[in-house]
């Protein structure tokens, strides 16, 4: 349990200053209350219980959640980040969650999409108006970490040289996924992946160096995806 990770698209997080003891726990920044998001983000990384919030939104991706990186099952909510920026962190603190009573109580990562930033920060509604929240939660299986996906097709992307490294999850089970690389100039590469009822990886030999953002491509039978990576 103390290596369930919390996976998002954050670099930091603002952790309030009455939360001074997790707050510790991280490197501070130049902006007040900001911090660097490193020791959080495993859940033994946390000495006491609190509240942190990613910064400044989660507008990159449309994927988070938490995974156990001991035996690599996590679950993962796919939303609209353009609808829900808010991204809200909490625990007990690892130890003291140890001790819940009822052990059911615990331990858990609480993790609260949102409107706004932040409790306390309003948003508006007028007459008649409506706000709809699509979200999917998915269960995974094999995964080490989530860069973004639908809720077709969960992705990890790393890029070493000209080796681009994905590891692929499809929640509705085993298919075949295209996938191409490619940037302002051009293709780059491309592959055709087999997933399985877990997580599957392929590489994709770049035919060059990347020139700007990297876009990737999904064909998979439920339709096609595509997402810009940046280095």
């Amino acid at each position: 349990v103390a290596e369930t990770e919390i996976v998002a698209p954050i670099d930091f997080v603002e952790i309030p200053a009455y939360w001074s003891a997790i707050a510790a726990s991280e490197v501070r920044t130049g902006i007040p209350e900001v911090h660097e998001f490193d020791r959080l983000r495993t859940f033994g990384g946390w000495d006491d219980l609190g509240i942190a919030y990613a910064w400044p939104d989660v507008r990159n991706g449309d994927a988070w959640g938490a995974i156990n990186q001991v035996n690599g099952d996590g679950i993962i909510r796919v939303g609209d980040s353009s609808v829900t920026p808010g991204l809200k962190l909490w625990t007990w603190g690892y130890e003291r969650s140890l001790q819940a009573d009822p052990p059911e109580a615990g331990p858990y990562v609480e993790m609260w999409a949102g409107l706004t930033r932040e409790f306390f920060q309003s948003t508006t509604i007028g007459p008649g108006e409506e706000i709809r929240v699509p979200e999917t939660w998915v269960v995974t299986r094999g995964m080490r970490g989530v860069t973004d996906g639908t809720r077709e097709l969960l992705f990890d992307a790393a890029l070493d040289d000209l080796e681009l490294s994905l590891t692929l999850f499809t929640p509705a089970g085993p298919e075949a996924v295209a996938v191409t690389a490619s940037d302002p100039l051009g293709p780059l590469g491309a592959a055709v992946a087999q997933t399985d009822q877990s997580a599957m990886s392929v590489v994709l030999e770049l035919d060059r160096d990347p020139e700007g953002p990297i876009t990737l491509t999904f064909d998979q039978r439920h339709g096609t995806s595509s997402f810009e990576l940046h280095s």
